[in-house]
């Protein structure tokens, strides 16, 4: 069993990871929160135990919250696989403590699958504008996404909010491996998901660094 100062140490680097993802998400970097939470799931369960045995308060984990809201809409299918390999890894206690995530991430899934659902529709024709399934409750929040992301705009029609896609998703853009610094040319699209380096032989995320025009 961890000690007190183990536990300690570890709350507060996670409480240093949830300040990191607040300010990230605070500058619409919605990627490197999620990196960031990413990172931090480790500390999860040390913090809510640190917190549950000495701070007699409420076990919460506000990066989970950063990664199931903001990785479906950016198409973050292997932040969601980290999640879920992350909790089932834990403890029967440490998953019980965590009730909630398996409905959570099946909750995230379908927004993910919706989301490439509506990006499909964008794409189906160059310059298409669309308008929103008022039946479907989670479009409006993943199209907040996107427009904070610049991927789509508004777009002008009398009477009803219709969504334009400013980017092509095939379009070449250069990307930078985030392990070792590599940069390759390839479809804009390819980025969405970690894949093999094909310098430092690790499947690593891609950053957009530049979109060819």
């Amino acid at each position: 069993m961890a000690t007190k100062a183990e536990l300690e140490a570890g709350y507060e680097r996670y409480r240093a990871a949830c300040a990191a993802t607040t300010q990230a998400e605070a500058r619409n970097d919605l990627r490197g929160a999620i990196r960031t939470a990413e990172t931090s799931l480790p500390l999860v369960h040390p913090a809510m135990a640190y917190r549950r045995r000495y701070l007699t308060a409420e076990p919460i984990a506000p990066t989970l919250d950063v990664l199931l809201r903001n990785a479906p809409p950016l198409f973050l299918r292997a932040s969601l696989d980290a999640v879920e390999a992350w909790y089932l890894s834990g403890t029967r206690t440490e998953r019980a403590a965590l009730p909630d995530v398996p409905g959570r991430l099946t909750a995230a899934r379908g927004r993910l699958a919706q989301a490439v659902a509506l990006w499909g529709r964008l794409s189906a024709v160059p310059g298409v504008q669309i308008d929103l399934d008022p039946a479907c409750l989670t479009s409006p929040e993943i199209v907040r996404v996107w427009l904070a992301e610049g991927a789509v705009t508004v777009a002008p029609a009398p009477g009803a909010l219709r969504y334009t896609r400013t980017s092509d998703p095939h379009r070449p853009a250069h990307g930078k491996c985030s392990g070792c610094g590599h940069v390759v040319a390839v479809p804009l699209v390819r980025l969405l998901d970690p894949f093999p380096c094909v310098a430092c032989r690790h499947t690593c995320p891609f950053v957009l660094t530049h979109q060819l025009v």
